[in-house]
């Protein structure tokens, strides 16, 4: 019900995670995996080579190193498809960094300001925090990937796991309280980026692609 009731909260195409823990995912991923789980978190991820969308199945075998595809990872209540894939592994099965930046959109670091309408918060805006901005492809692609990270980090214990939110549920004092929440359950430290903001947005501007970060040598080409 935790899950179900955050991604029906879901409304724009436009997801953010906090830096912090964008950072340390990999981290937090593991740390989960030696908390007590329920048997569907043992999941598998892949992309559409296509679409981009992500798709995702039970992994019931681990120990034996094989894999058996099964449509039991999300309950029909959550009026979300999340289908085993249809097509072979792409390279980018179980990546997370393909979970962030494999989408029609481009991943770009902003600033809590550029996310959070501070005429509708009714609380300061923490200045330290950034977020990664994943760009779906649609509302229903985002609540996807929202699934998916919930099942990889959710901690049963205490009924909490990683979110991702929209700009609008970060107006939300509660919603905006789960992400120190998040940093308390993973033990995780906020350090302040030593970068430009304000250039680092105008230069991903203009950066023609799709959601890939690029490197020095493919913004010279461009």
């Amino acid at each position: 019900m935790h899950i179900k009731r955050h991604i029906d909260q879901i409304q724009s195409p436009d997801i953010y995670l906090e830096q912090t823990i964008y950072n340390q995912i990999n981290d937090v991923i593991t740390a989960a995996r030696l908390g007590f789980r329920f048997r569907e978190q043992e999941i598998m991820i892949d992309f559409s080579p296509i679409t981009f969308g992500i798709h995702m199945q039970v992994d019931e075998e681990t120990s034996k190193g094989f894999f058996r595809y099964k449509n039991l990872s999300v309950p029909k209540w959550f009026g979300v498809s999340l289908r085993p894939p249809d097509f072979l592994v792409t390279p980018h099965v179980n990546n997370m960094q393909a979970f962030f930046h494999y989408n029609h959109g481009d991943c770009q670091i902003l600033p809590a300001n550029y996310v959070i309408d501070h005429k509708k918060v009714k609380m300061d805006i923490d200045r330290n925090l950034y977020f990664i901005k994943i760009a779906c492809s649609s509302v229903e692609e985002a609540r996807r990937r929202a699934i998916v990270l919930a099942y990889l980090t959710y901690d049963m214990t205490r009924h909490q796991f990683v979110r991702v939110h929209t700009g609008q549920m970060l107006e939300n004092p509660f919603n905006l309280n789960s992400i120190y929440e998040t940093h308390e359950l993973f033990g995780l430290e906020m350090t302040k980026p030593e970068i430009d903001v304000k250039s680092l947005i105008r230069l991903q501007a203009f950066q023609d692609h799709q959601g890939m970060i690029l490197s020095d040598k493919d913004a010279i080409q461009l």
